[in-house]
């Protein structure tokens, strides 16, 4: 730990309301997105560009629901809004406001990344494909994560979501059909035998 610059960079880990990290695994906890952040992600991703990578894949850029209450993110929440930062759980426009700025910071992380691939790996004389790996929106939202995944495109009319459920419904399986119409999203459910 500390081997980029010096510092653990513990606290820009996501925290909750109850001031505890959000851990990944041991010592390494889910990360606020931050500009020095995006720094040190760069220099990994020039090292996997110059040892001949075809694709890079940055995986699952999740922000936990109740994470939003670590200094770090306190700073962002200021550079974005330029407002003093207000606890989520304190009114509905403060969660929202909360929501937007996580799934706004993992957007701008992986746009910024993303370019910086496709400039350097250009510079260079490659051409490098980008990947963002996630779990399914089902999973995101029992999970009560912030995915980038979450934004609809404005082009999306529609999408179907099949999903198999194993020792609580053997034999039969879920169609989740979600669209929008209109600007809202509608859903709906159907389960069929099989």
């Amino acid at each position: 730990m500390g081997q980029y610059d010096g510092k653990t960079h513990l606290n820009e880990g996501q925290v909750d309301r109850n001031g505890d990290t959000i851990w990944h695994g041991k010592n390494v906890p889910y990360i606020v997105p931050s500009a020095d952040y995006l720094k040190y992600l760069k220099t990994h991703l020039k090292r996997a560009i110059d040892a001949g990578v075809t694709a890079i894949h940055l995986e699952e850029p999740e922000f936990w629901a109740r994470a939003g209450y670590s200094e770090a993110f306190k700073k962002e929440w200021k550079n974005f809004y330029n407002t003093a930062w207000q606890a989520q759980h304190e009114s509905p426009e403060a969660t929202y406001l909360s929501s937007k700025l996580k799934y706004q910071l993992y957007y701008n992380a992986l746009k910024d990344c993303f370019a910086y691939i496709k400039s350097y790996s250009k510079s260079i004389g490659r051409e490098v494909q980008c990947y963002v790996p996630t779990h399914s929106l089902i999973n995101y939202s029992s999970w009560r994560i912030v995915s980038r995944k979450q934004a609809w495109p404005r082009s999306a009319t529609w999408m179907v979501i099949l999903r198999r459920y194993g020792r609580e419904h053997p034999g039969s399986r879920s169609i989740l059909m979600v669209y929008k119409k209109k600007g809202f999203l509608k859903m709906l459910f159907l389960s069929m035998e099989q």
